[in-house]
């Protein structure tokens, strides 16, 4: 048993090196550094951390006046430096810092990370002329990777490059998209499980091939999307920030059998219907669809009729399994009025709950309308789930700051005259 110091506590000297490990893993690396002075055996441990995080805490930009040229090469050699008396395995690293694109030992320091055989990089450049900077070749001889996160540059493949054989994180941000990106680099990454594309250029067509893909996360403008080869895709997240094209929704949904989970923005769906009539139901049912979120509903009262029953009845239709059903609202005073759509009246939402769904909504056993500004639109969901979900348990509607009190009690109390064929079935309102 190790003997106490004289305060009566463990002598910090005495640590596990697993654990003082650990305590510096969670350190910043200037704090970790420090430890140096604690004691002699704990002089080089920092040298020897397998994560390394060079972000604004570590270059203390606190302005954009410090962002000169000679603090940015005086930053970026403190970096260089520290990876060199580094004498592990550096299994993470990340470079947070703005500015740093114009160095060329950027490209040195992703050489010898490759040399170290780094499993997670990240690399984030903001402030900088979006789109403009590529990674060097040297990035792409790091086939070890298991983790690649960019932000601020461009993903150009060499000639040379055979694929990321072991990478399951791919995630770019505010990046060039190349045209072969989806047709030979995703090839490339058999194993990859997990891809974000947030904000990036290039997107007008995507087709997925990727056997292995479990979640996919889309933020910004979409053209065309085909889930080509996906087989166990389980997460889907589309959020649409501008108009999207024209999408056939049967192509979409035709090859997602292990779909759990669906996040789509309004503005997404309403594309889904422009090509054509939707049929009522999906080809092939989405089995394993259990939570079904709508974002940003908000041109609702200017498309009647045609968003409902078009699209999302649709997709509630065709997922026999669906549990939960989430609707985020949004005023539709901060978008322009867009045309109405005339529709038969057997097709409107108005109808919906009257129609025969047998089967299609078993399983349905919570609705949330969050933000709610009391709507037609909502008060016809309303009637459709609760018409026919015998599972439902409990429908949560949460009232928009803008909708006042008096009107929020108004909306309840229609909601509570719908006709319930769920005995269980609560409704719970928050103002």
């Amino acid at each position: 048993m190790k003997q106490p110091c004289k305060s009566g506590a463990y002598s910090i000297s005495n640590l596990p090196v697993e654990v003082i490990e650990l305590i510096l893993n969670f350190l910043p690396i200037k704090d970790a550094a420090r430890t140096s002075v604690l004691s002699r055996d704990w002089r080089h441990h920092w040298r020897s951390i397998p994560r390394l995080v060079f972000d604004g805490d570590f270059a203390s930009l606190r302005s954009r006046k410090s962002w000169s040229r000679s603090n940015l090469r005086q930053l970026m050699t403190s970096i260089y430096q520290a990876l060199q008396v580094h004498d592990g395995p550096i299994t993470e690293f990340v470079l947070a810092i703005p500015r740093l694109t114009t160095y060329a030992k950027i490209d040195h320091i992703l050489r010898y990370l490759s040399s170290k055989g780094v499993l997670k990089l990240e690399l984030h450049f903001d402030d900088v002329e979006l789109f403009e900077l590529e990674i060097r070749s040297s990035l792409f001889s790091a086939v070890q990777l298991t983790s690649l996160k960019l932000d601020g540059c461009n993903l150009k493949p060499p000639s040379w490059f055979e694929g990321f054989s072991k990478l399951t994180v791919l995630e770019l941000k505010m990046a060039a998209v190349l045209p072969e990106f989806f047709e030979s680099f995703l090839p490339k990454c058999p194993l990859l499980e997990e891809l974000k594309i947030l904000n990036c250029l290039n997107t007008e067509e995507i087709e997925l091939v990727a056997p292995c893909l479990k979640t996919f996360l889309f933020f910004g403008y979409i053209g065309s999307l085909h889930f080509k080869r996906t087989p166990l895709l389980s997460v889907v997240s589309i959020l649409v920030d501008d108009e999207a094209d024209e999408n056939d929704m049967e192509v979409v949904f035709a090859n997602l059998p292990a779909l759990q989970q669906l996040y789509v923005s309004f503005e997404f769906l309403e594309e889904l219907c422009i090509g054509g009539p939707v049929p009522r139901r999906l080809p092939t049912l989405l089995h394993c669809l259990e939570d079904l979120a709508v974002r940003s509903c908000a041109f609702i009262d200017y498309y009647h009729g045609s968003f409902g029953d078009s699209v999302l009845f649709c997709l509630i239709r065709s997922s026999p399994n669906l549990k939960t059903l989430t609707m985020q609202m949004e005023s539709a005073g901060k978008l322009p009025a867009l045309p109405r759509r005339n529709m038969p009246e057997s097709q409107s939402l108005e109808s919906a709950g009257k129609l025969p769904v047998v089967g299609c909504i078993q399983c349905l056993a919570e609705v949330k309308i969050l933000g709610s500004y009391g709507s037609q639109f909502e008060l016809d969901v309303v009637k459709f789930v609760s018409a026919n979900a015998p599972q439902l348990h409990r429908i949560l509607i949460t009232s928009a700051y803008k909708q006042g009190l008096e009107k929020g009690l108004k909306f309840l109390e229609r909601v509570r005259r719908c006709k319930r064929i769920s005995k269980n079935a609560e409704i719970i309102q928050q103002i």
